[in-house]
């Protein structure tokens, strides 16, 4: 593809349907499963929900899983679907602009989520027009809202002078996107199929306004459930979990926080149990490639865990360990407080690696050992 341009979401989902038969892995592959029971033996780790026994087990499960439920107030827009009446989405990132962007375009949208660009901005910040243009698109919607609310002289956006967002004049934004920065939902009310709902805004007015839907997008979290409650304390160990929206929200919900601290000291988080991917604080799937190598390692060479541990300096800083200092040859890949960044591939490093034994390769099969001795010419 050309430089900077990313692939679609559909592309991006036949490339993972594709790489298992590609790579020959699709006979270790089993989706759809729903495991559960998850305990530790005396040798290992049995799965209850399928028989299974193992020696290791690596929690790849994510924190996306659940959506956070709404609060009991707003819970009946979420359970109502009147299509002719506005969406109403409460969020502040990818989740929401996700929704706005799959709604059809003639449908009105009212918009309530979190305005902070100096101490908590958006993440749809970050999204370049050009790249981006979809995100960058309601990211402007929302800045131009927040604009407004704050009274002060409308401004234009660069995106509406230089039309260069395609993405931009799919919908008429003006006249179906109502952006509420910082508001909150005082009372709910419905009415023959029809919700009214009660907002304040951030300079203290209130509105009415009718609602058909909600889609409650403040954030999603995972969970753990499917281990027994002792390897889930094993794992979990001390640290703070995240308070539920609701009281009857189970208490064991986990961000990408509740294991950080445990994956920069190791992603062994318990005896021969790793964990990767969002589990482990890492959101791109390329960040995970990593964690994916340092699990594969300690458990196909479990003397890593005694020897591949990187020593601190004199000033105290832990030292990555070169080729030479791994009993198998192979770099060792370690992580630490200060080097999480050390699980994350550099893909020059590997294109570069990849070409030195490649080129090695073809003078060992150049030189004819293969043969029964050195090819002479």
């Amino acid at each position: 593809m050309p430089d900077f341009v990313r692939p679609t979401r559909s592309e991006v989902a036949e490339y993972f349907k594709a790489y298992p038969a590609a790579v020959g892995i699709s006979d270790a592959i089993h989706t759809s499963i729903h495991a559960d029971r998850v305990s530790r033996t005396a040798d290992g780790f049995f799965i209850g929900s399928h028989g299974i026994h193992c020696k290791h087990l690596v929690l790849a499960s994510g924190i996306f899983t659940a959506n956070i439920p709404p609060p009991p107030l707003l819970a009946p827009l979420a359970r109502q679907d009147s299509i002719t009446e506005p969406l109403l989405v409460i969020g502040s990132g990818f989740s929401a602009a996700d929704v706005i962007i799959s709604t059809p375009p003639n449908r009105k949208i009212i918009h309530i989520f979190q305005w902070n660009p100096e101490e908590r901005p958006s993440p749809l910040r970050g999204c370049h027009h050009t790249a981006y243009p979809e995100y960058a698109t309601i990211h402007r919607q929302m800045k131009l809202a927040a604009i407004s609310s704050s009274k002060r002289a409308p401004a234009k956006s660069p995106l509406m002078r230089r039309k260069s967002n395609p993405f931009f004049s799919y919908r008429d934004w003006e006249s179906i996107y109502e952006g509420l920065p910082n508001a909150e939902i005082l009372d709910v009310t419905t009415n023959a199929g029809k919700s009214t709902v009660q907002v304040r805004l951030e300079s203290g007015d209130v509105i009415e306004r009718t609602v058909g839907h909600l889609e409650y997008v403040v954030g999603r979290r995972g969970s753990l459930d499917y281990l027994d409650p002792e390897l889930r304390n094993e794992v979990l160990g001390d640290g703070p979990l995240d308070t539920p929206s609701t009281e009857d929200q189970a208490s064991t919900l986990i961000s990408g926080r509740t294991l950080r601290a445990k994956a920069e000291a190791d992603l062994e988080v318990a005896p021969n149990v790793f964990i990767t991917g969002s589990l482990a604080g890492d959101s791109l799937v390329r960040h995970a490639v990593g964690g994916c190598v340092y699990a594969a390692s300690h458990i196909l060479d479990p003397a890593r865990r005694s020897t591949g541990k990187a020593s601190p300096d004199s000033a105290g800083t832990p030292v990555r360990l070169s080729p030479s200092a791994s009993s198998s040859g192979t770099p060792t890949i370690r992580a630490n407080g200060s080097a999480h960044q050390d699980l994350h591939l550099d893909r020059r490093e590997l294109t570069r690696a990849i070409d030195i034994a490649s080129a090695e390769n073809r003078i060992w099969e150049d030189s004819g050992w293969w043969g029964s001795g050195w090819r002479i010419t």
